[in-house]
Protein backbone atom coordinates (compact mmCIF):
# COMPACT_ATOMS: atom_id res chain seq x y z
CA UNK A 1 0.00 0.00 0.00
CA UNK A 2 1.50 3.24 -1.06
CA UNK A 3 1.73 6.09 1.13
CA UNK A 4 -0.74 9.00 1.40
CA UNK A 5 -0.21 12.56 1.36
CA UNK A 6 -2.70 13.21 3.97
CA UNK A 7 -1.40 12.10 7.91
CA UNK A 8 -3.93 9.11 8.16
CA UNK A 9 -0.94 6.94 7.65
CA UNK A 10 0.89 8.85 10.82
CA UNK A 11 -1.37 9.35 12.99
CA UNK A 12 -2.45 5.52 12.98
CA UNK A 13 1.15 5.06 13.29
CA UNK A 14 1.63 7.08 16.11
CA UNK A 15 -1.09 5.82 18.37
CA UNK A 16 -0.85 2.33 17.73
CA UNK A 17 3.07 2.54 18.39
CA UNK A 18 3.10 5.13 21.08
CA UNK A 19 0.01 3.40 22.80
CA UNK A 20 1.94 0.57 24.42
CA UNK A 21 1.92 1.00 28.38
CA UNK A 22 5.41 2.97 29.32
CA UNK A 23 8.46 1.14 29.35
CA UNK A 24 8.40 0.60 33.51
CA UNK A 25 6.14 -1.96 32.91
CA UNK A 26 8.16 -4.12 30.93
CA UNK A 27 11.99 -2.64 31.87
CA UNK A 28 12.33 -2.78 35.55
CA UNK A 29 14.31 0.74 35.70
CA UNK A 30 15.53 -0.01 39.93
CA UNK A 31 18.63 -1.87 39.49
CA UNK A 32 19.55 -4.26 42.21
CA UNK A 33 22.24 -2.41 44.31
CA UNK A 34 23.87 -4.49 47.04
CA UNK A 35 26.91 -3.69 48.97
CA UNK A 36 29.67 -6.39 49.45
CA UNK A 37 31.95 -7.19 51.54
CA UNK A 38 35.18 -4.88 51.89
CA UNK A 39 37.27 -7.21 49.89
CA UNK A 40 39.37 -6.18 46.39
CA UNK A 41 36.91 -7.47 43.74
CA UNK A 42 33.43 -6.53 45.92
CA UNK A 43 35.26 -3.22 46.69
CA UNK A 44 35.05 -2.37 42.84
CA UNK A 45 31.60 -3.09 42.93
CA UNK A 46 31.14 -0.87 45.45
CA UNK A 47 32.62 2.40 43.69
CA UNK A 48 30.57 1.13 40.72
CA UNK A 49 27.59 1.00 42.91
CA UNK A 50 28.58 4.59 44.07
CA UNK A 51 29.45 5.50 40.23
CA UNK A 52 25.52 4.30 39.74
CA UNK A 53 24.64 6.66 42.31
CA UNK A 54 25.95 9.69 40.66
CA UNK A 55 24.62 8.68 37.47
CA UNK A 56 27.69 7.99 35.48
CA UNK A 57 26.89 5.09 33.89
CA UNK A 58 30.36 5.22 31.57
CA UNK A 59 32.14 4.69 35.23
CA UNK A 60 29.95 2.42 36.88
CA UNK A 61 30.30 -0.22 34.00
CA UNK A 62 34.20 0.07 33.64
CA UNK A 63 33.93 -0.57 37.67
CA UNK A 64 31.53 -3.48 37.05
CA UNK A 65 34.13 -4.99 34.46
CA UNK A 66 37.31 -4.43 36.76
CA UNK A 67 35.29 -6.63 39.68
CA UNK A 68 34.09 -9.09 37.65
CA UNK A 69 37.82 -9.74 36.00
CA UNK A 70 39.25 -9.29 39.45
CA UNK A 71 36.65 -12.44 40.57
CA UNK A 72 37.55 -14.80 37.56
CA UNK A 73 41.27 -14.86 38.53
CA UNK A 74 40.22 -16.38 41.93
CA UNK A 75 40.59 -20.05 42.93
CA UNK A 76 37.28 -20.15 43.77
CA UNK A 77 35.35 -17.24 42.39
CA UNK A 78 32.30 -16.09 44.27
CA UNK A 79 29.26 -14.60 41.96
CA UNK A 80 28.97 -11.29 41.49
CA UNK A 81 25.30 -11.55 40.00
CA UNK A 82 24.49 -7.92 40.52
CA UNK A 83 27.06 -6.46 38.94
CA UNK A 84 26.16 -8.67 35.55
CA UNK A 85 22.47 -7.57 36.46
CA UNK A 86 23.69 -3.83 36.77
CA UNK A 87 25.94 -4.14 33.35
CA UNK A 88 22.93 -5.54 31.48
CA UNK A 89 20.53 -2.73 33.22
CA UNK A 90 23.17 0.12 31.84
CA UNK A 91 23.53 -1.87 28.24
CA UNK A 92 19.34 -2.13 28.14
CA UNK A 93 19.14 1.32 28.69
CA UNK A 94 21.61 2.68 26.25
CA UNK A 95 19.81 0.22 23.35
CA UNK A 96 22.93 -2.49 23.63
CA UNK A 97 20.43 -5.24 23.60
CA UNK A 98 23.11 -8.06 22.57
CA UNK A 99 25.24 -6.35 25.81
CA UNK A 100 21.91 -6.98 27.83
CA UNK A 101 21.01 -10.14 26.38
CA UNK A 102 24.39 -11.44 27.40
CA UNK A 103 24.24 -9.85 30.78
CA UNK A 104 20.74 -11.18 31.94
CA UNK A 105 21.55 -15.06 30.61
CA UNK A 106 24.93 -15.00 32.88
CA UNK A 107 22.31 -13.84 35.61
CA UNK A 108 19.82 -16.29 35.13
CA UNK A 109 22.62 -18.96 35.09
CA UNK A 110 23.80 -17.97 38.43
CA UNK A 111 20.35 -17.23 40.08
CA UNK A 112 17.43 -18.42 37.58
CA UNK A 113 14.79 -17.37 40.11
CA UNK A 114 16.46 -13.63 39.71
CA UNK A 115 13.58 -11.57 39.15
CA UNK A 116 14.44 -8.98 37.38
CA UNK A 117 16.86 -10.53 34.88
CA UNK A 118 13.84 -12.93 34.01
CA UNK A 119 11.69 -9.26 33.14
CA UNK A 120 14.58 -7.40 31.21
CA UNK A 121 15.39 -10.37 29.44
CA UNK A 122 11.72 -10.61 28.40
CA UNK A 123 11.94 -6.89 27.40
CA UNK A 124 15.21 -7.59 25.40
CA UNK A 125 13.71 -10.17 23.29
CA UNK A 126 10.36 -8.06 22.64
CA UNK A 127 12.79 -4.78 21.66
CA UNK A 128 14.43 -7.35 19.30
CA UNK A 129 10.60 -8.09 18.02
CA UNK A 130 11.03 -11.76 18.76
CA UNK A 131 7.62 -11.79 20.17
CA UNK A 132 7.39 -15.26 20.38
CA UNK A 133 10.71 -16.22 21.76
CA UNK A 134 10.18 -13.47 24.62
CA UNK A 135 6.05 -15.26 24.39
CA UNK A 136 8.19 -18.99 25.39
CA UNK A 137 10.58 -17.00 27.97
CA UNK A 138 7.79 -15.76 29.55
CA UNK A 139 5.59 -18.47 29.98
CA UNK A 140 8.76 -20.43 31.78
CA UNK A 141 9.62 -17.49 33.77
CA UNK A 142 5.93 -18.00 35.17
CA UNK A 143 7.26 -22.11 35.88
CA UNK A 144 10.03 -20.30 38.34
CA UNK A 145 8.04 -17.45 39.96
CA UNK A 146 3.89 -18.56 39.42
CA UNK A 147 1.87 -15.48 39.39
CA UNK A 148 3.87 -12.95 39.63
CA UNK A 149 2.05 -9.92 38.27
CA UNK A 150 5.10 -8.02 36.22
CA UNK A 151 6.25 -11.10 34.46
CA UNK A 152 2.17 -11.79 33.60
CA UNK A 153 1.91 -8.06 32.22
CA UNK A 154 4.71 -8.44 29.89
CA UNK A 155 3.42 -11.87 28.48
CA UNK A 156 0.25 -9.87 27.92
CA UNK A 157 2.05 -7.10 25.95
CA UNK A 158 4.15 -9.65 23.82
CA UNK A 159 0.90 -11.66 23.44
CA UNK A 160 -0.95 -8.65 21.82
CA UNK A 161 2.34 -7.53 20.26
CA UNK A 162 2.54 -10.78 18.34
CA UNK A 163 -1.42 -10.57 18.01
CA UNK A 164 -2.18 -13.26 19.91
CA UNK A 165 -5.43 -11.25 21.15
CA UNK A 166 -7.12 -14.49 22.61
CA UNK A 167 -4.00 -15.55 24.77
CA UNK A 168 -3.70 -11.55 25.77
CA UNK A 169 -7.04 -11.32 26.99
CA UNK A 170 -7.21 -14.46 29.01
CA UNK A 171 -3.87 -13.89 30.68
CA UNK A 172 -5.23 -10.58 31.49
CA UNK A 173 -8.86 -11.51 32.99
CA UNK A 174 -6.22 -14.33 34.77
CA UNK A 175 -3.95 -11.52 36.55
CA UNK A 176 -7.18 -9.44 36.98
CA UNK A 177 -8.96 -12.59 39.05
CA UNK A 178 -5.52 -12.71 41.34
CA UNK A 179 -4.81 -8.97 41.76
CA UNK A 180 -8.19 -6.99 40.73
CA UNK A 181 -6.82 -3.59 41.19
CA UNK A 182 -3.55 -4.24 39.46
CA UNK A 183 -3.60 -0.71 37.02
CA UNK A 184 -1.16 -2.23 34.71
CA UNK A 185 -3.31 -5.18 33.90
CA UNK A 186 -6.24 -2.65 33.29
CA UNK A 187 -3.83 -0.61 30.77
CA UNK A 188 -2.67 -3.60 29.12
CA UNK A 189 -6.60 -4.87 28.34
CA UNK A 190 -7.65 -1.36 27.15
CA UNK A 191 -4.83 -1.83 24.30
CA UNK A 192 -5.95 -5.40 23.57
CA UNK A 193 -9.26 -3.95 22.89
CA UNK A 194 -8.07 -0.39 21.34
CA UNK A 195 -5.75 -2.89 19.01
CA UNK A 196 -8.59 -4.36 17.09
CA UNK A 197 -10.58 -1.44 17.12
CA UNK A 198 -13.20 -2.39 20.06
CA UNK A 199 -12.84 1.19 21.15
CA UNK A 200 -16.28 1.29 23.40
CA UNK A 201 -14.67 -2.08 25.34
CA UNK A 202 -11.53 0.10 25.56
CA UNK A 203 -12.85 3.14 27.06
CA UNK A 204 -14.61 0.95 29.76
CA UNK A 205 -11.47 -0.42 30.65
CA UNK A 206 -9.35 2.55 30.64
CA UNK A 207 -11.99 4.28 32.95
CA UNK A 208 -11.58 1.48 35.41
CA UNK A 209 -7.66 1.79 35.05
CA UNK A 210 -8.17 5.24 36.01
CA UNK A 211 -10.37 4.71 38.76
CA UNK A 212 -8.29 2.09 40.06
CA UNK A 213 -5.97 4.55 40.35
CA UNK A 214 -7.36 6.63 42.26
CA UNK A 215 -8.48 4.56 44.93
CA UNK A 216 -4.95 4.03 45.48
CA UNK A 217 -4.05 7.60 45.78
CA UNK A 218 -6.56 7.92 48.17
CA UNK A 219 -5.09 5.60 50.51
CA UNK A 220 -1.22 6.60 49.63
CA UNK A 221 -0.64 10.02 48.63
CA UNK A 222 2.40 9.01 47.37
CA UNK A 223 1.36 7.15 44.32
CA UNK A 224 1.87 9.21 41.41
CA UNK A 225 -0.41 9.95 38.51
CA UNK A 226 -0.47 8.15 35.42
CA UNK A 227 0.10 10.01 32.04
CA UNK A 228 -0.41 6.29 30.42
CA UNK A 229 -3.69 6.40 31.01
CA UNK A 230 -5.00 9.57 29.76
CA UNK A 231 -2.65 9.13 26.71
CA UNK A 232 -4.44 6.22 26.34
CA UNK A 233 -7.86 7.57 26.16
CA UNK A 234 -6.84 10.31 23.90
CA UNK A 235 -5.86 7.15 21.60
CA UNK A 236 -9.23 5.40 22.40
CA UNK A 237 -11.20 9.29 21.57
CA UNK A 238 -9.13 9.29 18.22
CA UNK A 239 -10.51 6.09 17.25
CA UNK A 240 -13.67 7.39 18.08
CA UNK A 241 -13.23 10.33 16.08
CA UNK A 242 -13.94 12.60 19.38
CA UNK A 243 -10.99 14.54 18.42
CA UNK A 244 -11.63 17.28 20.74
CA UNK A 245 -12.23 14.72 23.49
CA UNK A 246 -8.57 13.08 22.42
CA UNK A 247 -7.07 16.86 22.60
CA UNK A 248 -8.42 17.08 26.30
CA UNK A 249 -6.61 13.98 27.18
CA UNK A 250 -2.98 14.52 25.82
CA UNK A 251 -3.07 18.06 26.96
CA UNK A 252 -3.73 15.81 30.83
CA UNK A 253 -0.98 13.55 29.82
CA UNK A 254 1.53 16.62 29.33
CA UNK A 255 0.12 18.27 32.68
CA UNK A 256 0.99 15.30 34.60
CA UNK A 257 4.32 14.79 32.39
CA UNK A 258 5.29 17.65 30.33
CA UNK A 259 7.90 14.95 29.26
CA UNK A 260 5.52 12.37 28.39
CA UNK A 261 6.55 10.95 24.87
CA UNK A 262 3.69 9.39 23.82
CA UNK A 263 1.63 12.16 24.54
CA UNK A 264 3.45 14.78 22.54
CA UNK A 265 3.59 12.89 19.51
CA UNK A 266 0.12 11.96 19.71
CA UNK A 267 -0.55 15.53 20.14
CA UNK A 268 1.57 15.95 16.73
CA UNK A 269 -0.63 13.99 14.86
CA UNK A 270 -3.45 15.00 15.72
CA UNK A 271 -2.60 18.91 15.28
CA UNK A 272 -1.37 17.29 11.63
CA UNK A 273 -4.90 15.76 11.14
CA UNK A 274 -6.26 19.47 11.29
CA UNK A 275 -3.46 21.10 9.14
CA UNK A 276 -1.97 22.90 12.14
CA UNK A 277 1.12 22.12 11.01
CA UNK A 278 3.42 24.47 13.25
CA UNK A 279 1.46 23.32 16.39
CA UNK A 280 2.80 19.56 14.86
CA UNK A 281 6.08 20.80 14.29
CA UNK A 282 6.32 22.13 17.99
CA UNK A 283 5.33 18.69 19.10
CA UNK A 284 7.47 16.62 17.69
CA UNK A 285 10.62 19.09 17.71
CA UNK A 286 10.28 18.78 21.33
CA UNK A 287 9.60 15.00 20.88
CA UNK A 288 13.26 15.09 19.38
CA UNK A 289 14.63 16.98 22.05
CA UNK A 290 13.94 14.65 24.53
CA UNK A 291 15.09 11.51 22.52
CA UNK A 292 16.70 12.61 19.19
CA UNK A 293 16.63 9.22 17.59
CA UNK A 294 12.33 8.88 17.96
CA UNK A 295 11.43 7.55 14.54
CA UNK A 296 8.10 8.59 14.45
CA UNK A 297 8.74 12.13 15.22
CA UNK A 298 11.77 12.09 12.76
CA UNK A 299 8.93 11.60 10.27
CA UNK A 300 6.07 13.73 11.75
CA UNK A 301 8.88 16.66 11.53
CA UNK A 302 9.07 15.80 7.92
CA UNK A 303 6.02 16.04 6.85
CA UNK A 304 5.03 18.73 9.41
CA UNK A 305 7.74 21.02 7.02
CA UNK A 306 6.30 19.47 3.93
CA UNK A 307 2.79 20.43 4.75
CA UNK A 308 3.87 24.29 5.36
CA UNK A 309 5.25 23.66 2.28
CA UNK A 310 8.64 23.89 1.93
CA UNK A 311 9.45 20.99 -0.11
CA UNK A 312 13.49 21.43 -0.32
CA UNK A 313 13.66 20.70 3.25
CA UNK A 314 11.05 17.99 3.71
CA UNK A 315 13.19 16.22 0.96
CA UNK A 316 15.93 16.40 3.71
CA UNK A 317 14.34 15.46 6.73
CA UNK A 318 12.76 12.63 4.47
CA UNK A 319 16.55 11.57 3.94
CA UNK A 320 17.17 11.44 7.22
CA UNK A 321 14.71 8.73 7.95
CA UNK A 322 15.50 6.91 5.09
CA UNK A 323 19.28 6.48 6.38
CA UNK A 324 17.75 4.77 9.27
CA UNK A 325 15.82 2.31 7.10
CA UNK A 326 16.59 2.50 3.60
CA UNK A 327 13.36 0.00 2.57
CA UNK A 328 10.64 2.30 4.03
CA UNK A 329 8.06 1.94 1.12
CA UNK A 330 5.69 4.75 2.59
CA UNK A 331 8.87 6.93 2.58
CA UNK A 332 10.15 6.35 -0.85
CA UNK A 333 7.03 6.35 -2.55
CA UNK A 334 6.85 10.15 -1.19
CA UNK A 335 10.17 10.82 -2.05
CA UNK A 336 8.88 10.11 -5.95
CA UNK A 337 5.69 12.38 -5.41
CA UNK A 338 7.36 15.18 -3.99
CA UNK A 339 10.22 15.26 -6.59
CA UNK A 340 7.28 14.44 -9.25
CA UNK A 341 4.85 17.04 -8.59
CA UNK A 342 6.49 19.64 -6.19
CA UNK A 343 10.24 19.72 -7.22
CA UNK A 344 9.49 18.63 -10.90
CA UNK A 345 13.22 16.56 -11.26
CA UNK A 346 12.04 13.69 -12.85
CA UNK A 347 14.62 11.93 -12.93
CA UNK A 348 15.10 11.74 -9.28
CA UNK A 349 11.38 11.21 -9.03
CA UNK A 350 12.23 8.16 -11.20
CA UNK A 351 14.76 7.38 -8.89
CA UNK A 352 12.68 7.11 -5.98
CA UNK A 353 9.69 4.87 -7.47
CA UNK A 354 12.48 2.45 -9.05
CA UNK A 355 13.55 2.37 -5.35
CA UNK A 356 9.88 1.79 -4.11
CA UNK A 357 8.91 -1.13 -6.96
CA UNK A 358 12.49 -3.17 -5.42
CA UNK A 359 12.04 -2.53 -1.84
CA UNK A 360 7.81 -3.68 -2.15
CA UNK A 361 9.22 -7.33 -4.02
CA UNK A 362 6.93 -10.00 -4.30
CA UNK A 363 4.35 -7.49 -1.98
CA UNK A 364 3.95 -5.46 -4.98
CA UNK A 365 0.39 -5.74 -6.82
CA UNK A 366 -0.17 -5.23 -10.68
CA UNK A 367 -3.10 -2.34 -10.15
CA UNK A 368 -0.30 -0.76 -7.79
CA UNK A 369 -0.10 3.48 -8.15
CA UNK A 370 3.59 3.06 -9.05
CA UNK A 371 3.30 1.41 -12.54
CA UNK A 372 1.36 3.83 -14.30
CA UNK A 373 3.51 6.43 -11.97
CA UNK A 374 6.76 5.12 -13.18
CA UNK A 375 5.25 5.44 -16.95
CA UNK A 376 3.59 9.40 -16.57
CA UNK A 377 7.05 10.74 -14.91
CA UNK A 378 9.00 8.53 -17.95
CA UNK A 379 6.98 10.67 -20.86
CA UNK A 380 7.10 14.16 -18.55
CA UNK A 381 11.11 13.42 -18.90
CA UNK A 382 11.07 12.86 -22.43
CA UNK A 383 8.97 15.74 -22.80
CA UNK A 384 11.04 17.81 -20.02
CA UNK A 385 13.87 17.06 -22.55
CA UNK A 386 12.80 17.73 -25.80
CA UNK A 387 11.78 21.39 -24.23
CA UNK A 388 15.20 21.53 -23.44
CA UNK A 389 16.45 20.97 -26.60
CA UNK A 390 13.98 23.08 -27.90
CA UNK A 391 14.45 25.62 -25.67
CA UNK A 392 18.56 25.24 -26.23
CA UNK A 393 17.87 25.74 -29.66
CA UNK A 394 16.06 29.04 -29.57
CA UNK A 395 18.15 30.76 -27.15
CA UNK A 396 21.30 29.47 -29.96
CA UNK A 397 19.31 31.03 -32.47
CA UNK A 398 18.23 34.24 -30.40
CA UNK A 399 21.81 34.30 -29.57
CA UNK A 400 22.87 34.39 -32.92
CA UNK A 401 20.09 36.97 -34.09
CA UNK A 402 21.60 39.23 -31.70
CA UNK A 403 24.88 39.16 -32.53
CA UNK A 404 24.46 39.93 -35.93
CA UNK A 405 22.46 42.41 -34.68
CA UNK A 406 25.07 43.87 -32.75
CA UNK A 407 27.48 43.07 -35.55
CA UNK A 408 25.86 45.12 -37.97
CA UNK A 409 25.05 47.73 -35.54
CA UNK A 410 29.21 47.70 -35.46
CA UNK A 411 29.84 47.32 -39.18
CA UNK A 412 26.95 50.37 -39.23
CA UNK A 413 28.82 52.92 -36.80
CA UNK A 414 32.12 52.48 -38.47
CA UNK A 415 30.69 53.03 -41.30
CA UNK A 416 29.14 56.64 -40.27
CA UNK A 417 32.41 56.71 -38.44
CA UNK A 418 33.89 56.62 -42.01
CA UNK A 419 31.85 58.35 -43.64
CA UNK A 420 31.89 61.52 -41.15
CA UNK A 421 35.78 61.42 -41.69
CA UNK A 422 35.47 61.18 -45.33
CA UNK A 423 33.00 64.51 -45.24
CA UNK A 424 35.01 66.10 -42.92
CA UNK A 425 38.27 65.56 -44.34
CA UNK A 426 36.41 67.07 -47.72
CA UNK A 427 35.08 70.37 -46.05
CA UNK A 428 38.88 70.52 -44.70
CA UNK A 429 39.99 70.73 -48.19
CA UNK A 430 37.28 72.81 -49.41
CA UNK A 431 38.63 75.51 -46.85
CA UNK A 432 42.01 75.47 -47.99
CA UNK A 433 41.62 75.85 -51.60
CA UNK A 434 38.92 78.83 -51.01
CA UNK A 435 42.17 80.17 -48.12
CA UNK A 436 45.02 79.49 -51.04
CA UNK A 437 43.31 81.31 -54.17
CA UNK A 438 42.42 84.25 -52.22
CA UNK A 439 45.35 87.49 -52.81
CA UNK A 440 47.27 88.29 -49.76
CA UNK A 441 46.28 91.49 -47.84
CA UNK A 442 48.80 93.60 -48.95
CA UNK A 443 48.34 93.26 -52.68
CA UNK A 444 44.88 94.98 -52.71
CA UNK A 445 44.93 98.21 -54.54
CA UNK A 446 41.96 100.70 -53.00
CA UNK A 447 38.80 100.67 -54.72
CA UNK A 448 38.57 103.37 -57.88
CA UNK A 449 35.36 105.78 -58.64
CA UNK A 450 33.33 105.35 -61.66
CA UNK A 451 33.19 108.81 -63.27
CA UNK A 452 29.64 108.99 -63.18
CA UNK A 453 29.25 107.87 -59.74
CA UNK A 454 28.41 111.13 -57.75
CA UNK A 455 28.46 111.88 -54.12
CA UNK A 456 25.82 113.44 -51.74
CA UNK A 457 25.65 117.08 -51.48
CA UNK A 458 29.15 117.25 -53.42
CA UNK A 459 28.30 120.59 -56.07
CA UNK A 460 30.06 120.93 -59.36
CA UNK A 461 32.38 123.82 -59.56
CA UNK A 462 30.70 126.08 -62.28
CA UNK A 463 27.08 125.24 -61.10
CA UNK A 464 24.85 127.72 -59.75
CA UNK A 465 22.35 127.38 -57.02
CA UNK A 466 18.81 128.46 -58.05
CA UNK A 467 16.71 129.66 -55.25
CA UNK A 468 12.97 130.32 -56.08
CA UNK A 469 11.60 133.62 -56.36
Amino acid sequence: MRFEFTMTFIVGLALASTGCPEKKEIVKKDRVIKRAGVIHAEEFYNQGVDALKAKDEDKALDLFKKAIAKNEKRSEPAPLTDAHYNMGAISLARGDLDGAELAFKIVLKQDPKHRDALLNLGVVLKEQKKYVEAIKHYRAALKTLPREPEIMNNLIVAYRLNKQYKEAEKTGYKLLARAPNNVEAYKNMTLIYYDQGKYEMAEFVCINAGKMLEEMRKKDSSVPEDAGIYNNMGMIYMGMKRYRDALTQFDRALKVDPKAIEALVNLGALAHRFRDYGKALAAYNKVLSLQPDHSLALLGRAYSVFGMGDAKKAVELFSKVLAGNPDDTDILFKMGEIFNKQLRDYTKALTYYKKYKKAMGRNLKKDDPVHNKIQTTKAKLEMSEQLRKEDEAENRRLEKEKEEKRRKALEDAKKAEEAGKKEGQKKLDDLIKVDESAPPEDEKKPDEKKPDEKKPDEKKPDEKETKAG
